[in-house]
C-alpha cells in the first residue's frame, strides 16, 4: 500500500480510484490550511515573538530537500562568524516525554537517537559547540533557549509552516528534482500548503541542485519563482562514517569503500538520494533495502539486514548518516558499518549567499559580529 500511494503522489498512477479520493482528501486539507493561515492573517490565532532574531529552515513539500545538512551548514556558519546560536527542532520521532528537551548543551550530549529523534542527534553530533533544543512548541522551546543560553540567533530546522512563531530570515528550500512534487497538496501530492505562500520566503534555495538541471520552462516556476533570487546548493560527499571498538565515530575518505562488494539501505524521506550519490561518487552496490523515513530499526531489521549482506557475500554495508546514529550500536552486523557523510556547497556562489544573510541579520541585530 505504501508503495502504491508513493506511486500516486509522484504521478506513477493518476487515474485509479484511489488517486481519486487521495484528490479530494488533497482539497479538504487544502481548506484546512487555508482556514488557518486566514485566521492567523486577521488575528484570531496570534504569532509569537522571542527576544532575539530567528532564522527558520524549511520547506513546502514533505521532507526530502535537505533540511538538516542546511541547518548544520548555517548554524555552523553564524556561529564561526560570531553569533551564539542555538537550534530548535521539533524532534519528530523521538521519545522525548518533555515539553522542552535539552539534546545539546553546547558542551555534552544529553539525548540518544531514540529519545531525541534522528536528526537532532545527528546535529548534536556536528554541532558539537552549539545547544540543541526539541519540543513540539517552538516558542515554549525558544523562551527555554534563551534563559539558558541567551542566543543572538535562534535557528529553527522544519520550521516554514510553524507560522505560530515570528522569524526574522524565513529560507525555504526546494529540491531541484522535483521542486514542487506533482502539484497536489497532502495527500494527493507532497504540497504542506499551496504554492502561493512561497512568498512568505525571504530566501529560496534549489538543494541537490547538482543531481538534475532544473528547467526553467516549468509553469510553476515561471509563475511563482518570477523576479525571485534562486540560490542553488549541492550535496556533495564529504567523508565515510563507521565506528571503531570503543564506539567512537571515526572518518575516512572514499578509498575505503573502493573495490568491494557492497549492500545499502537507507529510511529517509526519498532513499534513492543515497543510491544517486553512491553512484555519482562511483561506488556499485549489489543490494539496497529501502525503509520509510524516520524508520525505528528493531533487532529484526538487523537481523534480516545481517542475514542478507551474509547469503550475497557482501564486504560491508552503507547507510546515511541520519540511519547510521539509529543503528551504529548494534553488534549483530556481520558486516562492516558504514555511513555516508555529506555537507552543502554553494560552489562559486558561496559569498553571495554569506552575504544576502549577514545583511538580513544586520538590519535586525544590535549585535554586529566581528569579522
Amino acid at each position: 500500500m505504501k508503495k502504491t500511494i508513493r506511486a500516486i503522489i509522484y504521478g506513477q498512477r493518476s487515474k485509479t480510484f484511489l488517486s481519486q479520493c487521495m484528490v479530494l482528501l488533497s482539497y479538504l486539507y487544502m481548506g484546512i490550511i487555508l482556514c488557518r493561515l486566514f485566521l492567523y492573517r486577521i488575528g484570531l490565532l496570534s504569532t509569537k515573538k522571542l527576544n532575539c532574531q530567528v532564522c527558520s529552515i524549511g520547506n513546502i513539500t514533505a521532507g526530502g530537500t535537505g533540511k538538516t545538512p542546511m541547518t548544520i551548514y548555517i548554524a555552523s556558519y553564524l556561529r564561526k562568524i560570531g553569533y551564539r546560536i542555538v537550534v530548535i527542532s521539533r524532534g519528530y520521532g523521538g521519545k522525548n516525554p518533555q515539553e522542552v528537551g535539552i539534546v545539546h548543551d553546547g558542551k555534552n550530549i544529553l539525548m540518544d537517537a531514540v529519545t531525541a529523534g534522528d536528526e537532532p542527534y545527528l546535529m548534536a553530533r556536528s554541532l558539537q559547540n552549539i545547544p540543541i533544543l526539541i519540543g513540539s512548541c517552538r516558542y515554549k522551546v525558544g523562551l527555554k533557549a534563551i534563559e539558558l543560553f541567551s542566543p543572538d540567533i535562534i535557528v529553527l530546522d522544519d520550521a516554514f509552516q510553524h507560522i505560530q512563531l515570528s522569524r526574522d530570515i524565513n529560507i525555504l528550500l526546494l529540491d531541484a528534482n522535483q521542486p514542487f512534487g506533482n502539484g497536489y497538496l497532502l495527500p494527493r501530492g507532497p504540497l504542506r500548503e499551496p504554492l502561493s505562500q512561497i512568498w512568505r520566503a525571504d530566501i529560496i534555495v534549489m538543494t541537490r541542485s547538482n543531481e538534475n538541471a532544473l528547467s526553467a520552462k516549468s509553469k510553476d516556476m515561471r509563475t511563482w519563482l518570477s523576479g525571485r533570487v534562486i540560490y542553488r546548493s549541492n550535496h556533495i560527499f564529504q567523508s565515510v562514517i563507521s565506528q571503531n571498538a570503543k564506539g567512537q565515530w571515526q572518518e575516512d575518505n572514499i578509498q575505503v569503500l573502493q573495490n568491494k562488494k557492497i549492500g545499502a539501505f537507507a529510511g529517509i524521506a526519498n532513499n534513492s538520494h543515497l543510491r544517486q550519490l553512491l553512484m555519482n561518487n562511483n561506488i556499485p552496490i549489489q543490494w539496497f533495502r529501502e525503509f520509510p523515513d524516520h524508520h525505528p530499526y528493531s533487532d529484526e531489521d538487523i537481523k534480516q539486514l545481517s542475514m542478507t549482506a551474509d547469503q550475497l557475500g557482501l564486504e560491508c554495508l552503507v547507510t546515511t548518516e541520519k540511519d547510521f546514529v539509529k543503528v551504529a550500536h548494534y553488534s549483530k552486523f556481520v558486516t562492516k558499518l558504514y555511513a555516508i557523510k555529506i555537507s552543502i556547497s554553494f560552489e562559486n556562489t558561496t559569498s553571495l549567499f554569506h552575504n544576502c544573510i549577514e545583511t538580513k541579520l544586520q538590519r535586525q541585530l544590535k549585535f554586529i559580529p566581528k569579522t
